[in-house]
């Protein structure tokens, strides 16, 4: 009795297959051959969350192209209570930054440039929030 299995190896360049063939008598050998093949199947289909998808469909439909780069919005969560502790842990990580740079002012100095240049090649831009009133 005779298994033949054909392994394909695909990418964007090349699809690469083998064949491979076993002769055997032994059903019990074929059995465990076929399970192990069973076990070790790719599914034909990427099993992606409901984030990813979003985040497919964000850049298939708002992305641009701007000469040698691209401008992609970035996906934010529909809850909203998964922010709650952004700004807290903002102003924790901001106020570690200071001390550092109280201990290491050349650190403090490469970061201002750094920074600078974020906003010389507008890779940022400052965004005023309204004041709330109560």
């Amino acid at each position: 009795m005779a298994i033949v299995w054909t392994i394909r190896i695909t990418n964007q360049f090349t699809i690469s297959e083998q064949r491979y063939h076993l002769w055997t008598r032994s059903k019990q050998r074929i059995s465990k051959i076929e399970k192990f093949w069973r076990i070790e199947d790719m599914p034909d289909t990427k099993i992606i969350s409901k984030e990813e998808v979003k985040c497919e469909e964000l850049f298939r439909n708002k992305h641009k192209r701007i000469t040698n780069r691209f401008e992609v919005s970035l996906p934010f969560h529909e809850d909203s209570s998964v922010l709650r502790q952004s700004k807290v842990n903002a102003f924790k990580r901001l106020r570690h930054l200071e001390r550092r740079f109280q201990r290491d002012p050349k650190l403090q100095i490469q970061y201002i440039s750094f920074m600078d240049e974020y906003q010389v090649y507008k890779y940022e831009m400052t965004i005023f929030f309204p004041k709330k009133t109560h």
